[in-house]
């Protein structure tokens, strides 16, 4: 009857994460900018944003990457001279900040070839108190954070490209697989085989900032009675994902 051996790999995320927030900036490039406000013209629009830091969540095989963005805007028409005349404000001071929750989910998945990847599913902005200048007649926040959330979204791309990068979870399935190939002893002529098969992963699992891959490797285990048996080196073949484990013998260990 096949066996299951499983083999949990922890990957862990924070220094990844450490790196994402030194490269996102901590205000856009276009503050203070006199832009042309969207179906409005002659009518721009100025404003300065700062973020906080981020805040990132790992829960199941999702990352959430979160940031608050503290704003104040100016709102003018254009006259002759190319001169501005400001005509509403908000979050100026003395007003206190206006303030935006930025929030992108991404996805985590194990590729085939045992590599880690990271895709974008969503992004919301929230104002967490509004920002009225009446003639409008519409919500500009949209216009206001776009550098941030280019900033974000940059952020998030190179975090999936360092996680893209991390090689952990095929070395340390590599050295199970191998391991796990060869004779144990148990004792005078008597051995084990594993005879490993294939490899296919349980569903991802989170500890805080720590992501946990279980690779689960498929094996048919026998004893051998008498001198050491001779394997042939077998390559640790791709991964199955989303294969459905059969009932059998199940071994854990653990690894980091």
């Amino acid at each position: 009857m096949p066996s299951i051996l499983a083999l949990p790999i922890r990957v862990d995320l924070a220094p990844l994460l450490k790196q994402v927030e030194g490269q996102v900036p901590l205000s856009p490039p276009s503050i203070e900018t006199w832009a042309e406000v969207r179906g409005r013209p002659r009518t721009y629009f100025r404003f300065n944003l700062i973020r906080e830091p981020l805040s990132v969540r790992v829960k199941d095989a999702q990352v959430s990457v979160r940031v608050v963005a503290n704003f104040g805007m100016d709102v003018a028409l254009r006259t002759l001279g190319n001169r501005f005349t400001v005509v509403g404000s908000c979050g100026r001071n003395p007003e206190p900040p206006r303030r935006v929750l930025l929030d992108l989910r991404t996805d985590l998945g194990v590729l085939p070839g045992w590599g880690l990847d990271l895709r974008q599913t969503a992004f919301e902005v929230t104002p967490l108190n509004t920002c009225e200048v009446t003639f409008l007649g519409f919500d500009i926040t949209d216009q206001v954070t776009a550098g941030m959330k280019e900033n974000l979204r940059a952020g998030a791309d190179l975090l999936g490209r360092l996680v893209r990068e991390n090689a952990l979870a095929r070395q340390k399935a590599q050295e199970a697989w191998a391991q796990i190939s060869q004779p144990i002893e148990l004792g005078k002529d008597l051995y084990l085989l594993f005879q490993p098969r294939r490899v296919r992963l349980a569903p991802l699992a989170t500890q805080g900032r720590t992501l946990v891959i279980t690779p689960e490797i498929e094996a048919q285990p026998r004893l051998v009675l008498g001198p050491r048996p001779q394997v042939e080196a077998r390559p640790l073949p791709d991964l199955e994902v989303n294969a459905s484990p059969k009932p059998g013998f199940r071994l854990r260990v653990e690894a980091d």
